[in-house]
């Protein structure tokens, strides 16, 4: 069988056992890569973490798909973006399709000579577009990381909150030391011999009345998000990140206009 061929019956099967979009409960057209194949060196991304989803959702955030591979690859690791073999284009793409947000990274003077030696490559300045984008792909991303390990979409009743930390953060131990306590090893995407390892890692736990979840990802030497869902949205009404908030049905609602 043809790789085209087994690609189109594998689509149709996962639209057969998942008919609704994972994001809003919409009739399912498209299957959407969690994290994107995008974010991935030259788009050579494992197999794992497909979901069904509508062309509304997942077209629908393409643009922040585009951001975030951007600040995956600025962000790269140790040795600078320069590790990253297709920076160049998708940043021409963001400049392309969204000048505002890649106009807003640029740092100030004081960002320059408070990361001087640090940073190779320099730093970035992270702006009210930035977060609205990364607002948006991590409630996807805790969207689909829910999915994938509870085995059911998130519902309308439960929500998304999520707070992110730069390299910068990391290089100057500034994480909260409780983001990385108690949690499982963290797991890969695998296919044959490639991992998402270096790349995409992630862990994740759940509370006693399984209602509550945490995930922790990590993006490169970029970036590390840890995300809070809860199958009840009042489950966060005493927890920290509001303004980070993302429910089921509401993703493009924060996408940041043109």
């Amino acid at each position: 069988m043809g790789e085209a061929r087994r690609r189109r019956r594998t689509f149709d099967a996962m639209l057969v056992d998942e008919p609704a979009c994972i994001y809003c409960g919409g009739e399912a057209t498209s299957i959407e890569h969690m994290p994107p194949i995008i974010l991935f060196d030259n788009r050579d991304r494992p197999r794992g973490l497909e979901f069904s989803a509508c062309e509304h959702c997942n077209a629908g955030t393409r643009l922040t798909d585009q951001v975030i591979a951007m600040l995956c690859r600025s962000l790269c690791d140790r040795d600078g973006a320069r590790t990253a073999p297709d920076s160049a284009k998708i940043m021409l793409a963001v400049a392309n399709n969204d000048p505002k947000t890649l106009l807003e990274l640029q740092p100030t003077e004081e960002q320059i000579a408070r990361t001087r030696g640090l940073i190779n490559g320099g730093p970035i300045n992270i702006g009210p577009r930035m977060q609205a984008h990364m607002r948006v792909f991590l409630g996807k991303l805790g969207m689909s990381l829910f999915r994938h390990v509870s085995g059911v979409r998130l519902s309308n009743e439960g929500a998304v909150r999520a707070a992110w930390y730069s390299n910068y953060q990391a290089l100057t131990q500034s994480i909260p030391p409780a983001t990385w306590s108690d949690l499982p090893p963290f797991e890969v995407l695998t296919q044959g011999k490639k991992t998402s390892n270096g790349q995409f890692e992630y862990s994740w736990s759940v509370s006693d009345t399984e209602r509550l979840f945490r995930f922790v990802a990590v993006f490169r030497f970029s970036f590390m998000a840890d995300i809070l869902v809860a199958t009840d949205r009042m489950l966060l009404d005493d927890m920290p990140r509001p303004d980070s908030e993302v429910r089921p049905g509401e993703l493009l609602k924060h996408v940041p206009r043109l």
